[in-house]
């Protein structure tokens, strides 16, 4: 299952990439890097998903300004 969450978060940097500012895409994104989160053990990939959440929270979040 993490190879098909690590397939998915490949496919929001891709439609991202063609539509910045499409929300459900960015939710989705979320959804995804939180689950990888959650099964992660290693410092350096943990680190690397919670500030991938934080920039993707602050993406959202500019959406709604």
């Amino acid at each position: 299952q993490a190879g098909d969450l690590v397939r998915a978060l490949h496919l929001t940097d891709v439609a991202l990439a063609a539509a910045p500012t499409h929300r459900p895409t960015l939710d989705v994104r979320l959804e995804v890097l939180r689950a990888l989160l959650s099964r992660a053990t290693n410092y350096f990939e943990r680190a690397w998903l919670q500030e991938d959440i934080r920039a993707s929270s602050a993406a959202a979040a500019e959406l709604h300004r």
